[in-house]
């Protein structure tokens, strides 16, 4: 009985399966994402991602720019499938991940960084290079094969040719050109998400039934909102004596973690700005934000024990740098980080 042998080689993606000449569209596909049970792995991306849902064996949050990735205690958590969609409105990107395991993986090394287009091309070039290895190196143990055999890539066809990042909605009128070339909606769209991040970690740092570690939400907030300064203050405002009372940033979320309510609700119903930024450096700018902030705090989850509304201050700096687009470009972008924040006056309480 003669005997055939033939190669499949099939590209799938966790989710769909998409052809290798999408990764040119900066899709990273198939990467492996390496944890272990001590601390979070993070993913950090050019915007703000969404994702599908994982394995229930794991914990995923999302702090602006960043996912970060843990197994549930108490769980042994099996290899999950993590899709993540990320970009602008014009030019969204599609990354698989597998993520995996690894007792053996440092801290240091569950940072990922995808945070910018030249890094996610050099992520993209590694991953062809190493799948390139793994199938020459499979080639080599395997039978020839005959004239009539052939390599099968399967997947949909790509999608439309994709609009370049570079390109801005315009509606009835041009929008007005603010730093450099960066559109000053959009930087004010920017600030507005890190204040919501802000009140909604603060709002899980109160709650006593989270269940992970607030030490670790408090590095990342220091990292992801304040670019590590520990000397930032924010203000408090005792409604008993009507005293006024600076916290530098870290004790302020020490602080918050010892309140006695089961959990608090913050929230911003208002986000002004009144004042244009201001260069304090060749690449970063400052201004003030002011907010009003709405506090509600809760016994056993529903009963409503406290709350106020207070208008707040906020520094907020804007750092200017330089990337490129899919066509190799260069072109301005921008990160945004909060400074200090005061109290103006309690509103109602």
């Amino acid at each position: 009985m003669k005997t055939n042998y033939s190669i499949l080689l099939i590209v799938v993606s966790l989710f769909f399966c998409i052809p290798a000449s999408r990764a040119q569209d900066y899709n990273i596909i198939d990467d492996t994402i390496r944890f272990s049970s001590s601390s979070w792995a993070e993913l950090k991306f050019m915007n703000e991602p969404e994702f599908q849902k994982m394995s229930e064996d794991y914990e995923i949050q999302q702090l602006d720019r960043s996912l970060t990735i843990k197994p549930k205690k108490g769980v042994t958590a099996k290899n999950a499938r993590l899709k993540v969609t990320e970009g602008t409105r014009n030019k969204r990107r599609e990354h698989y991940f597998i993520v995996v395991y690894d007792k053996h993986v440092s801290p240091s090394e569950q940072d990922y960084d995808f945070s910018s287009l030249d890094l996610i091309k050099k992520r993209i070039e590694l991953l062809a290079k190493s799948k390139e290895k793994a199938v020459s190196k499979k080639q080599a143990k395997a039978p020839k094969r005959s004239e009539e055999q052939q390599i099968v890539v399967v997947g949909p066809e790509p999608d439309e040719e994709p609009v370049s990042r570079n390109s801005v909605q315009k509606g009835g009128e041009e929008e007005m050109q603010y730093l450099r070339s960066i559109p000053e909606k959009r930087i004010q769209d920017r600030i507005k998400t890190k204040i919501n991040y802000f009140n909604k970690w603060c709002s899980q740092l109160c709650n006593k039934q989270y269940p992970y570690s607030k030490k670790e939400i408090i590095d990342r907030m220091m990292k992801s909102l304040f670019e590590n300064k520990e000397e930032v203050i924010v203000q408090t405002f005792n409604p008993k004596s009507k005293q006024k009372s600076d916290w530098k940033i870290r004790d302020y979320f020490v602080r918050l973690t010892k309140f006695r309510y089961s959990n608090v609700t913050i929230k911003s119903s208002d986000i002004r700005f009144i004042t244009k930024l201001k260069q304090i450096s060749e690449d970063e700018y400052e201004g003030t934000v002011v907010v009003i902030q709405d506090f509600e705090a809760y016994i056993d989850k529903s009963i409503l024990a406290y709350k106020d509304q207070t208008q707040k201050s906020i520094t907020v700096r804007v750092k200017l740098f330089e990337t490129v687009d899919e066509e190799g470009n260069k072109i301005d972008d921008f990160e945004v980080y909060l400074g200090d924040i005061k109290v103006d006056n309690t509103i109602d309480s």
